[in-house]
């Protein structure tokens, strides 16, 4: 077994840092990373797979850099741990965040700024409240909108339309935050002709207990697509991280709930804390020779790794948290993207071979 993912190094809090632009740089990053992503996939428009299981996933790392970028804009008006309060309170409900900064703002609302509350309204149509609806099957959202999240099921959504409003959104909130970024190399296209193939149709096969099965291929192959795009590891890391970390947890999900129809709502994918790596390698040892028994305990260890790196699928979403304020110190995790990478994808793979043998 490899190395540990990560170290941990013990530094002095910076309390005069400038958290605005560390949320704007993330929310940069996973923009680009959305939109290379977006780029991989219209180059594969003859692979339904990919269109159609990855494209959320897009969307997912979209969403979350509007949501960045909307809590930057936040942080340049109040004090940080005003903002930091105010993020806990709100969670990831990007209206509500965006109906705070108009209160600081009381003079945002001119006509070219009026298309973000009604787009961000539309997100809430949605009930994307909690930023789960691209992470998680439809019907694991624990909210009383089921018929309204079901409607979704077995639609078709055209990729270059719904990301072409995404970069929209993104780009009046730069003119917000005053940035000049040239994101044109990026998006270029989106300006293309569309066609019929370059659509994602959204589907969860309820009738045979398979409900994960399309999130697990979606996170998976984009990660491996995200590892493997032009872009520096600096400028995809925490994306790329936050990719491999739910991929993970869809992955053992998937399997508790095709073999025991067990939904797992927690996020722990080790043995700790009912996490969902523990039953999962339980129930394989039942079902292997001695031999594979083996290097199942490896796996467990890897699982283990990733759940004390990031136990409850968040830490690589913000580049901060509430945790640091009345310290002199903190304690940071640097972490090795390539083991973390050749982790999942080395477990992803042998769940890809036991299912030919169990």
């Amino acid at each position: 077994m490899k190395k540990e993912i990560e170290y941990e190094e013990e530094i002095e809090v910076k309390k005069v840092k400038d958290w605005s632009s560390e949320y704007k740089r993330l929310a940069l990053s996973y923009y680009k990373v959305s939109v290379c992503l977006v780029s991989d996939i219209l180059e594969n428009s003859d692979n339904p797979r990919i269109l159609d299981t990855v494209f959320p996933v897009s969307l997912f790392l979209a969403r979350q850099g509007i949501e960045l970028l909307c809590k930057s804009l936040i942080l340049k008006e109040i004090s940080t741990e005003n903002s930091l309060k105010l993020f806990k309170d709100n969670g990831h409900n990007i209206y509500n965040l965006w109906q705070e900064y108009k209160g600081l703002n009381p003079n945002i609302d001119s006509e070219k700024f009026k298309k973000l509350s009604v787009y961000f309204e539309s997100i809430n149509k949605y009930n994307d409240a909690n930023s789960d609806l691209w992470r998680y099957p439809l019907f694991e959202e624990l909210n009383n909108n089921q018929e309204k999240l079901k409607v979704l099921n077995g639609k078709t959504v055209s990729i270059k339309r719904t990301f072409g409003s995404l970069s929209r959104v993104f780009s009046l909130l730069l003119d917000l935050n005053e940035t000049s970024e040239n994101l044109e190399q990026y998006i270029v296209f989106i300006n293309n002709k569309e066609d019929a193939l370059s659509n994602c149709y959204l589907w969860e096969d309820y009738e045979k207990g398979n409900q994960y099965t399309g999130r697990v291929i979606g996170y998976i192959e984009a990660a491996k697509m995200i590892f493997s795009n032009e872009l520096l590891i600096d400028e995809k890391i925490y994306p790329l991280a936050c990719v491999l970390r739910q991929g993970i947890e869809l992955l053992l999900k998937d399997y508790l709930a095709s073999n025991f129809c067990e939904f797992y709502h927690n996020h722990h994918v080790g043995s700790v804390k009912h996490g969902a790596g523990k039953k999962v390698i339980a129930s394989l040892k039942e079902r292997v020779s001695q031999i594979e028994c083996c290097e199942l305990d490896t796996i467990e260890k890897m699982l283990g790794q990733i759940d004390e790196l990031d136990r409850e699928g968040n830490k690589f979403k913000y580049p901060t948290s509430l945790d640091f304020f009345n310290k002199t110190t903190i304690t940071t995790r640097n972490m090795d993207i390539d083991i973390l990478y050749s982790y999942v994808i080395s477990i992803a793979e042998y769940f890809d071979y036991l299912s030919y043998l169990v």
